[in-house]
């Protein structure tokens, strides 16, 4: 599985109360205007795109089961119910 990072999966949630072409330009090169779109995770050919900061949180919960996964297994080879 590989996973593709893109800074451009954002949205614009704070938008000026002005619709002159000027103010609404100054507003979109604001970063804080802009947060990544958390619902939008899109699975390819095995291949995950997403924003950067949502794709820390998924290799995050990745390591944490391999970790709760390959602990359980280490622990039946040593009780005994695994066998090679």
């Amino acid at each position: 599985m590989k996973i593709i990072e893109s800074i451009n999966m954002v949205e614009q949630f704070r938008k000026p109360k002005s619709k002159k072409k000027r103010m609404i330009k100054k507003w979109v090169k604001q970063v804080k205007n802009w947060r990544p779109i958390i619902n939008s995770v899109y699975l390819a050919d095995g291949t995950i795109i997403c924003h950067p900061a949502i794709a820390h949180v998924i290799l995050q919960s990745i390591e944490q089961t391999e970790k709760t996964f390959f602990d359980g297994l280490n622990r039946a080879k040593l009780d005994g119910l695994y066998y090679e």
